[in-house]
């Protein structure tokens, strides 16, 4: 227990992922390497500008017994165009063990309570996860948004929503009659695209 509690108290081998309405972070040991990667979408000047066209050309050679399909385009029809594209989601596996100082039930708790909807029986009102809330006139005035430190070198801003957890607990129960420990997989997701500028500010 006492290897455990220093492990935890550790900046190089723990994750935490923070929220903005919440005091707690959610911190736990980091189970498998964290993966960063973007994803970006092209699209040839021809197939934005010519689809309709190219529809026409189709059916006509569909018409012509044995004939070989062509089309005639320039070459500057045929430079792709970014359309769009972002950080793709962040996998973390986190292991957070059942210490005297923090149980592992509580540090659980804690964590749902900011990672599920909060619903308001008496007048159907349904809050977002962790009380996220853009603002599209000022999206520097946005709430409810997460923040991912990771060992030393990771440290976002509040670039990140909630996109999906995962809890296993362990079958060993303590003498407190929490389990040993819980694993916990989180995906976040950027809330917006996010410039080279902040993904380079993430490491520290």
């Amino acid at each position: 227990m006492y290897i455990l509690e220093k492990l935890y108290e550790s900046r190089e081998l723990t994750a935490e992922i923070q929220p903005q309405s919440y005091p707690e972070p959610l911190r736990g040991l980091i189970v498998s390497p964290l993966s960063i990667s973007s994803s970006y979408q092209w699209e040839g000047m021809f197939e934005l500008n010519k689809q309709s066209d190219l529809s026409k050309w189709v059916n006509k050679f569909k018409t012509l017994a044995g004939a070989t399909q062509s089309l005639f385009v320039s070459l500057n029809q045929t430079i792709q165009l970014w359309t769009g594209g972002t950080l793709s989601p962040l996998s973390i596996s986190l292991f957070i063990p059942n210490l005297a100082s923090k149980p592992v039930d509580k540090a659980i708790k804690s964590f749902m309570e900011w990672a599920n909807p909060e619903v308001n029986e008496s007048s159907l009102e349904i809050k977002a996860p962790h009380n996220y809330s853009p603002d599209l006139k000022d999206l520097n005035k946005s709430t409810g948004l997460l923040r991912l430190r990771y060992s030393t070198y990771i440290n976002s801003g509040f670039y990140f929503v909630l996109e999906s957890y995962t809890i296993n607990w362990s079958d060993k129960i303590y003498e407190n009659d929490y389990p040993a420990y819980a694993e916990v997989q989180i995906t976040l997701k950027p809330y917006r695209l996010l410039s080279k500028s902040e993904i380079k500010s993430m490491l520290v």
